[in-house]
């Protein structure tokens, strides 16, 4: 798989946080969102591509 920094990407995983973080690092997910996820996971994800906009327009 090849890594592209300029894409943002959410996976869907049933991993637990601390084995999702091991296998995916350095691939530039922004988080696991949980199999069934819910508004407030959508929500969280929102916020965070907001954060992540934010930092590359201040460029």
């Amino acid at each position: 798989m090849s890594v592209d920094a300029m894409v943002n990407t959410a996976v869907l995983s049933s991993l637990n946080d601390i084995v999702f973080h091991e296998l995916t690092e350095g691939l530039g997910v922004i988080m696991n969102l949980p199999l069934l996820s819910k508004r407030k996971h959508a929500a969280v994800l929102a916020q965070k591509l907001r954060k992540l906009s934010a930092k590359t327009c201040e460029k």
